[in-house]
């Protein structure tokens, strides 16, 4: 049996500062969701730190299309009356939700990558260039 030292298994300080950015926004979403623009305006703020923080021009097309895909297919449900928000602002969708899903998208391939750099320490696998 082979003991496996476990700084092996921690995660790197670039994805613990990315948790840092997805909780923030999910804490600024539960505190600020009565106010959709100053929440959207926080969001934003949290956006724009989290792609400077990871190379803007490399996740940002992925943080459009997440944001606009996620916003457009809860506004979709939210129109055939699967749900609803408290405060929505545009077509039932609230102004900062894409910013929500643009941070969620970006944050989930940020997960997949680090996924793969642990997994790698213990085999031959290694992250594709991002």
């Amino acid at each position: 049996m082979t003991v496996v030292s476990i700084h092996r298994l921690l995660p790197s300080k670039e994805f613990l500062i990315n948790c840092l950015f997805a909780f923030a926004s999910l804490f600024s979403v539960a505190l600020l969701y009565f106010r959709p623009l100053v929440l959207a305006i926080v969001l934003l703020a949290l956006s724009a730190a989290m792609l400077i923080f990871n190379g803007k021009k490399r996740y940002l097309a992925l943080f459009v299309m997440c944001g606009a895909c996620g916003a457009g297919a809860e506004a979709l449900a939210i129109g055939f009356g699967a749900w609803h928000y408290s405060f929505s602002n545009i077509i039932g969708v609230p102004y900062w939700l894409p910013f929500l899903w643009g941070m969620a998208g970006v944050f989930m391939k940020l997960i997949s990558l680090e996924i793969i750099a642990i997994a790698g320490r213990f085999t031959k696998i290694r992250p594709p260039s991002a």
